[in-house]
């Protein structure tokens, strides 16, 4: 499933010595309702600022992904 997926690699993300990996698995539609790409649930602006990130905005955007998709499982 495309939420559990995303949460375990949000958790796997938080490893302060691994490189942040990006949360795109190329399912690359936005949802109207909520903002946020089906895919990686990322917004239009985490998306287009993922490459000039810090690693650590990138762990707190992993950290935002795995709580839109905990919310998604409850």
């Amino acid at each position: 499933m495309l939420v559990a997926n995303l949460i375990e690699r949000a958790q796997q993300a938080q490893a302060p010595a691994s490189a942040v990996a990006s949360p795109c698995n190329s399912v690359c539609t936005m949802d109207p309702l909520n903002g946020f790409c089906n895919g990686c649930l990322r917004s239009l602006s985490e998306i287009a600022d993922w490459s000039v990130l810090s690693d650590d905005d990138k762990r707190l955007v992993w950290r935002q992904i795995g709580e839109r998709a905990r919310s998604l499982c409850a």
